[in-house]
């Protein structure tokens, strides 16, 4: 029962961690300067391999937002 219950939570957690990532790409990327950065991040080949990179990159795109185009 336990296990079965950890098995549960992990993949509910993988689950909603695939929508957020899915939801990101569903932005659309011709809006302004901070979208072209946010494209050109998550198209470069070193932040796909690593396992951070679109953390990263959504990182920067909402400082873009934040701070640059205000």
């Amino acid at each position: 029962m336990k296990r079965t219950n950890i098995i549960m939570k992990r993949l509910t957690i993988g689950m909603v961690l695939v929508v957020l990532f899915l939801c990101v790409g569903l932005i659309d990327l011709h809006a302004g300067e901070c979208e072209r950065a946010f494209r050109r991040c998550t198209e470069d080949p070193y932040w796909q391999a690593v396992t951070f990179g679109v953390v990263y990159c959504v990182t920067g795109y909402v400082f873009c937002k934040k701070y640059i185009e205000g």
